[in-house]
């Protein structure tokens, strides 16, 4: 059975009769407390309440139309886009390429040649009965190329993978979970401001985000003709320095690969969460001052 991440969970629609319901109860109260004691402050506080109350059940509607309206209205750009895709699954494999067929294969690669540079050895002899190493000047290369694997490159792959585990966390929970609770919050008197949040969140992680990274996923398609289609530097077992030539290309390859990498572990990143971040404030703001 395949999960329908763009269905609240059934068993939370309960928890929301359950906090209007309790509203109701406040709101009966109140009223009740200002007739008996004759405080007009009372009865002006369940006024407000029962306002809020009901715009809370029509906040509750509009959210589940808006969710629906945005999972069919995602479904058919994608479907234009790129078939056979959702935003997520475009986004996954955007990233997984940057990691698996970009990123592991450069950092082994890198590894690898930090390793044989070390172990290169054609010593002379020089006039003054001295021997020297002529791929002396590699070891500093390799030095180089292992801390870049250690300090930079590794770094980025892992900004990946973080990228990747939060959209995962988004498809899974955004609909599903942190919707629905944040509708349940939003009927709750002391808690709408929550409830605006996580509704406002739920619909960034869900619409916002992914559809950044197809763009990024485009973007790179149009920087690096046949991206989508890349294929990283040989594997480690590939490798033979027969030609100078070609261990001088391959020594360079793994830094070249950097700069497919390089913009989405950093500023894209950034920018993609900046973008989501002001959604999600917009939003959150345009539903409070809706009560």
């Amino acid at each position: 059975m395949v999960a329908d991440y763009c269905t609240p969970i059934t068993d939370l629609q309960s928890l929301f009769v359950a906090a209007v319901a309790l509203s109701f109860a406040v709101i009966s109260f109140l009223f009740m407390l200002g007739r008996m004691i004759s405080k007009s402050e009372f009865e002006a506080m369940a006024r407000k309440e029962l306002r809020e109350t009901l715009i809370a059940i029509v906040i509750a509607v509009a959210v589940v139309g808006l969710a629906g309206v945005s999972c069919e209205g995602l479904k058919a750009v994608m479907t234009d886009y790129a078939p056979g895709h959702t935003q997520f699954t475009y986004s996954y494999e955007y990233i997984n390429l940057l990691i698996y067929e970009v990123g592991v294969p450069s950092l082994q690669s890198m590894w690898l040649l930090s390793y044989s540079m070390k172990n290169l050895k054609l010593e002379v002899t020089l006039p003054a009965g001295m021997n020297y190493n002529m791929f002396d000047a590699l070891t500093t290369y390799s030095m180089v190329l292992e801390r870049m694997a250690g300090l930079i490159f590794t770094p980025f792959i892992g900004s990946l993978h973080a990228q990747l585990l939060l959209l995962q966390f988004s498809q899974a929970f955004a609909i599903t979970l942190i919707l629905p609770i944040g509708m349940v919050l939003r009927a709750i008197p002391m808690a709408r401001t929550g409830g605006s949040f996580l509704i406002a969140l739920a619909f960034g992680l869900y619409v916002v985000l992914p559809l950044m990274y197809v763009v990024d996923y485009d973007i790179s398609k149009r920087i690096w003709p046949g991206f989508d289609a890349y294929t990283a530097a040989p594997t480690p077992t590939d490798y033979s320095y027969s030609m100078f030539s070609e261990m001088y290309e391959r020594a360079f390859s793994p830094i070249q690969s950097i700069s497919k990498i390089l913009p989405q572990a950093t500023i894209l990143a950034i920018l993609n969460l900046t973008i989501f971040q002001s959604f999600v404030e917009t939003f959150t703001k345009f539903i409070n001052d809706i009560g």
